[in-house]
């Protein structure tokens, strides 16, 4: 059991959107920052860094309604300070523990719709039958979601709170540092790992739960992570 302390908070109903990032850049002037991204670049099931890939090429099609992906842990961090100014209200990444309780919604099964791997489909894009005919290695889960890569943001039935892609889709980054309090944001400069949260398209089930947290530098980045932001009261 924990407690998450400070104010009331708010998430994100879906994962930002490749349309809501390219709006962030084109309206601030950021330009994205940090490692080259981890894609697919010949699709064969070889990942590497590329030095042109980027959330706008991240080697396979996305539209506008996408999540977003190849987003380092500081272009996220920009994205909520861009969003707070943007409204005048206080937006940032979600704590580790601020994004587990939003993404039980109050359940204690290994995942918000239960603990049968094989239901997935409705409620996640994950590794499945779909991907498995294009990457014959993966371990799966028994269904078919009909998308390889990422989908379009709340295609899946949410969670009891409304919560569309906690789990699957693309990794979340949280603000918090892996070896460090989970209920605390990590100080914006060093190098330490962040907590990823919630799996994507290419994870297989014991990535795909409630629980389960990765560690991932600041400055990578991959075509299956991304975020969605928190909006602190």
């Amino acid at each position: 059991m924990v407690r998450i302390p400070g104010a009331d908070y708010a998430m994100g109903t879906y994962e930002i959107s490749v349309g809501e990032y390219r709006r962030f850049e084109q309206n601030s002037g950021y330009r994205s920052k940090g490692d080259d991204c981890y894609v697919d670049k010949d699709q064969n099931g070889s990942w590497e860094q590329v030095s042109d890939a980027s959330w706008q090429k991240p080697y396979f099609e996305q539209s506008a309604q996408h999540p977003v992906v190849c987003i380092s842990w500081s272009d996220a961090v920009a994205y909520g300070k861009w969003l707070s100014r943007e409204t005048g209200n206080h937006y940032r990444l979600p704590t580790s523990e601020e994004w587990e309780r939003a993404a039980r919604a109050e359940t204690t099964t290994e995942r918000y719709w239960g603990d049968d791997v094989d239901l997935a489909c409705a409620y996640a894009n994950v590794a499945d039958q779909t991907g498995k005919q294009k990457y014959s290695h993966w371990t799966i889960h028994n269904c078919r979601d009909d998308h390889v890569y990422t989908a379009p943001v709340g295609q899946f039935r949410p969670n009891a709170w409304g919560l569309y892609d906690v789990l699957g889709n693309a990794w979340e980054w949280t603000c918090s540092l892996y070896d460090g309090e989970q209920s605390a944001c990590a100080p914006e400069k060093g190098n330490e790992s962040r907590v990823l949260r919630g799996g994507s398209w290419y994870n297989f089930p014991d990535r795909v739960r409630s629980a389960f947290r990765y560690l991932w530098r600041p400055t990578k980045r991959n075509d299956d992570v991304g975020f969605r932001v928190a909006r602190i009261y």
